[in-house]
């Protein structure tokens, strides 16, 4: 998690909530770093959505 520098709500809604994540590295050491912290996203259209685990 050190390589994520900031992150905010950019957007919110009735039923999502919208982060934008600045992270210092690639997209794919991006989702590993959050699969190996339980998290999984799906991928399409260049949107991501966090899916939920529970």
């Amino acid at each position: 998690m050190d390589l994520i520098y900031n992150f905010s709500i950019y957007k919110f809604d009735n039923r999502n909530n919208f982060y934008q994540v600045i992270f210092n590295g690639t997209p794919d050491k991006f989702l590993e770093v959050m699969s190996d912290q339980n998290y999984d996203f799906e991928i399409k259209n260049k949107i991501w959505v966090l899916n939920d685990k529970s």
